[in-house]
């Protein structure tokens, strides 16, 4: 009725902390961080994590993120979610993943992907899935999940739970595609470079791993974009708008 509702929101305004508050894990991202919280705390949306903090609009946006306000409920200290953010106070105008330099193409903050394998192991969605180009995770090798095979919607950050799309559909993974080495070994050069690990497949594909492997995030993925580009020129393919094309 009107009156509990009314009182569900004046509980939710009056809340200083959050019941549950988990720290941040070094290699989620921020939005995979809001969500953990908000099935923490047994939220149906994150939405109710910015009510408690108190955040506007604007304010909970993940390229505007106000780190502090969130800090203040998930008892964190705000320089553990400012590693996490997609911005940086002293360069606001730049993309990061985990501190690391990133170009605007190369970063995706809109569509989630996940692989629930790596989830139910870890607990976490790690940051590299933010990267435009990682359509495939390099340790169980299958393809990420990126829509609900329930509502056959694409998966938003705004949604119930980790492994759990807004329609309340758990997601899991069904897709059959199959991977080359090399593809293989480029997913899991990516992965590592934006979460701080070292390489762990060996480069049984050949390619041509030393100058890789000594690019920073920014320049690897702006190089594998581009050759991916001239690749498909060359060959005159038609595939243009998706990222498995591209690598």
């Amino acid at each position: 009725n009107p009156s509990s509702r009314f009182a569900g929101r004046c509980r939710l305004s009056i809340h200083h902390k959050l019941v549950r508050h988990p720290p941040p894990h070094p290699t989620e991202s921020l939005p995979g961080y809001v969500l953990r919280l908000c099935e923490a705390n047994g939220y149906e949306s994150p939405g109710a994590i910015f009510k408690v903090a108190d955040m506007k609009r604007t304010e909970a946006s993940w390229t505007k993120f106000d780190c502090s306000k969130l800090a203040k409920v998930a008892n964190c200290p705000v320089s553990d979610l400012e590693r996490l953010a997609f911005r940086s106070k002293d360069n606001p105008d730049a993309n990061y993943l985990l501190g690391s330099a990133i170009a605007a193409a190369s970063l995706n903050v809109t569509a989630a992907r996940v692989c629930p394998e790596c989830v139910e192991e870890k607990g976490v969605i790690e940051a590299h899935w933010h990267i435009e180009l990682m359509v495939a995770c390099p340790i169980h090798l299958r393809s990420a999940v990126w829509y609900c095979p329930g509502c056959n919607s694409c998966i938003p950050w705004v949604r119930k739970g980790l492994l759990t799309c807004k329609c309340g559909r758990p997601l899991d993974n069904r897709d059959q595609a199959t991977f080359s080495e090399a593809e293989v070994w480029l997913l899991d050069l990516m992965r590592c470079k934006a979460i701080g690990e070292g390489l762990s497949r060996p480069n049984v594909a050949g390619l041509p791993a030393a100058q890789l492997s000594a690019m920073s995030l920014l320049e690897s993925l702006s190089f594998l974009r581009v050759l991916g580009r001239e690749r498909r020129a060359a060959s005159w393919s038609r595939k243009n708008r998706y990222a498995k094309d591209l690598l």
